[in-house]
């Protein structure tokens, strides 16, 4: 029985890829595309090496689907709804590709509420549903997850005096968040945005 050698395979593959043709990813780099896979948004999935790189094992491996321009968008437009997306490619390879990328669901997630903190901390589900278009269930998850409640205070409580002069104080982020009755997240956040922001709010001493 003849043994299987992986780097002998490695090269062979290399030696006998069929190049169609060299197109650049998103950021202009060309590569050698060696398959091309029709998808429904009117622009082709790539799959091949990047140009003057050592293939097979040790170099770059087995050909890859390529970052091309379309496709980092079409990436970017569902980043925070991967599920979404319809493209021929496996599990595995999008979960790569989101990965070289920097997308991470949760993280986005997170991040993108905070973004949106001061209307989160302002508006009521409803009106903060309307406005940024999701709905008023994850409203009040969120909410509840990074304020520990469910409803809204009252607009702009978290730039009252106080409340600026007790991020700025040296409090702990626990102990901020146990005066405050507020998520530790929360209390972090304000924490920085009090320190970064000294310009635009009002002093203890200036109420």
């Amino acid at each position: 029985m003849r043994h299987f050698d992986k780097d002998s395979a490695w090269a062979l593959m290399a030696r006998r890829a069929k190049i169609l043709y060299q197109a650049p990813d998103a950021e202009g780099w060309l590569w050698d595309v060696r398959e091309e896979r029709p998808t429904e948004h009117g622009w082709p999935l790539l799959f091949g090496w990047p140009t003057g790189v050592p293939r097979g094992r040790g170099g770059a491996g087995g050909p890859a689907a390529i970052l091309t321009a379309p496709l980092v968008a079409y990436l970017t437009e569902h980043r925070m709804h991967p599920a979404s997306m319809r493209l021929p490619l496996g599990k595995q390879t999008t979960q790569r590709l989101r990965h070289v990328l920097g997308h991470h669901r949760y993280a986005d997630a997170e991040q993108w509420w905070f973004q949106h903190i001061h209307d989160l901390l302002s508006m009521t589900g409803r009106e903060f549903a309307a406005v940024h278009d999701v709905s008023e269930a994850s409203v009040s998850i969120w909410r509840r997850r990074i304020t520990g409640e469910q409803r809204a205070r009252p607009e702009g409580w978290w730039m009252t005096p106080r409340t600026i002069e007790l991020a700025r104080s040296g409090l702990s982020t626990y102990a901020l968040a146990h005066i405050l009755k507020i998520s530790t997240s929360l209390a972090w956040n304000l924490k920085r945005r009090a320190m970064g922001s000294a310009a635009d709010i009002p002093s203890a001493t200036s109420a």
